[in-house]
């Protein structure tokens, strides 16, 4: 990552509890298990948010300190269930729960969130699994299905986002894990309603399966298994 001046390794490392360092410092100790860390830009202040096993969120700014969202209307404080990272575009930062609802921020916010500000991603009934940023759009994927949504603007209580209805892909992804962006596309591993599993990756607005016949067989070979993609 680019947090603060220069590129930076920033990771997490325990199985119970996560320590979390900037290169080999120790930036904090968190309760539970840290899923994935993004970064964004909030002003001129670079700030790593952290997404968490245990439906918290915790975000770090540089030159300050780890920090809580405690705010009682971010969904893990909700009792909603989180999936997948936490996702930025314009000022706002977004993440998805288990029910397919995409939550986000106030407006140049990580902290503070308005009980209102979601919208479903409910073309197709499936359980969420998680976002991507994909050029100018969130991408919500669910089990079965995959959602685009553009930034339309709003009031502080109202979400942002107004989903593109013809770009709607009839493919889902195995699980949170099995996301991961890939330059100036996103990639996959698919899940589906007939149980197929592929790799895939987004062309313009359009699913193009990139793994061959004998890289299926093993994918399938794993069942439900958890299958980690990365980039």
């Amino acid at each position: 990552t680019g947090q603060g001046s220069g590129d930076k390794v920033i990771s997490a490392f325990g199985l119970t509890n996560s320590t979390v360092y900037d290169g080999t410092s120790s930036i904090g100790t968190l309760t539970g298990v840290v899923t994935n860390i993004t970064e964004t830009i909030i002003g001129s202040t670079a700030n790593l948010v952290i997404a968490m096993d245990n439906n918290k969120g915790y975000y770090y700014p540089t030159g300050g300190a780890m920090t809580e969202i405690t705010d009682g209307q971010y969904p893990g404080n909700d009792g909603r269930t989180t999936t997948g990272t936490f996702v930025h575009l314009d000022g706002y930062t977004f993440i998805m729960d288990t029910t397919g609802r995409i939550y986000n921020s106030d407006l140049n916010s990580i902290s503070a969130w308005t009980a209102d500000s979601y919208i479903a991603a409910n073309m197709y009934p499936d359980k969420g699994v998680g976002l991507a940023r994909y050029k100018d759009m969130i991408v919500g994927f669910g089990r079965e299905s995959i959602e685009f949504f553009r930034n339309v603007g709003g009031a502080t209580g109202v979400t942002p986002l107004a989903r593109v209805n013809e770009a709607f892909i009839k493919i889902g992804a195995m699980g949170p894990e099995a996301i991961t962006e890939l330059e100036d596309t996103v990639a996959w591993v698919s899940s589906s309603n007939i149980g197929s599993i592929s790799v895939y990756i987004l062309d313009g607005y359009k699913a193009k399966k990139i793994s061959t016949e004998m890289i299926d067989s093993q994918l399938n070979l794993r069942g439900a298994a958890t299958i980690y993609l990365s980039a």
